[in-house]
């Protein structure tokens, strides 16, 4: 059984498990501390974004791949997140995600992919999270490297059981590179 983190708030987002099976009875709450982010392109890119303010966890042999992230303005789901690749025991994971073409260039999926990463190098205690994407897809590669992460390699390989293979970049943080990015 693994330690999972059900809910995450940012100033702009709520990123919530997207499960009926949520079992919120045993839930344990944790509070965030605001870090300021001292690297200039990353102020900009993140102006409005603030450390995860609640971290809520239960435990589950299966990864969370499927968080839905909502704007809390208006309670509107925007997009997903989470792990597509886990494996708890060596504490690393590989994220995805995806947005409502809508809510594009505002910001939101950094804001959603930081929280995210804040959460699982902190209260996750992983030591290593990557992304992948096509090397054609802009938008993904910048929010990834909004977030703080490099590219690491080119991977031949299906995005999904049965799919085609694609080639996919990979992008990757570890946690002593997050701290190092995130001195306050």
């Amino acid at each position: 059984m693994s330690r999972i983190i059900s809910r995450l708030e940012t100033p702009r987002l709520i990123i919530e498990l997207n499960s009926d099976e949520d079992p919120r009875a045993s839930l344990i709450s944790c509070q965030g501390t605001p870090q300021k982010r001292q690297t200039p392109a990353r102020e900009e890119a993140l102006s409005f974004f603030s450390a995860v303010q609640t971290l809520l966890f239960y435990s589950s042999p299966h990864p969370p791949s499927n968080y839905k992230v909502v704007l809390k303005k208006s309670l509107t789901k925007i997009g997903m997140i989470g792990f597509f690749k886990w494996f708890p025991v060596e504490r690393t994971g590989a994220i995805g995600f995806s947005l409502d073409k809508n809510f594009r260039n505002q910001g939101l999926m950094t804001e959603a992919v930081i929280a995210f990463i804040e959460a699982w190098f902190g209260q996750g205690e992983f030591h290593w999270i990557e992304g992948q994407c096509q090397p054609e897809n802009i938008a993904s590669k910048k929010v990834l490297i909004n977030a703080g992460m490099t590219y690491r390699s080119t991977q031949e390989e299906p995005l999904y059981k049965g799919s085609r293979i694609y080639t996919l970049e990979v992008y990757g943080i570890s946690k002593d590179e997050w701290l190092a990015l995130n001195q306050p």
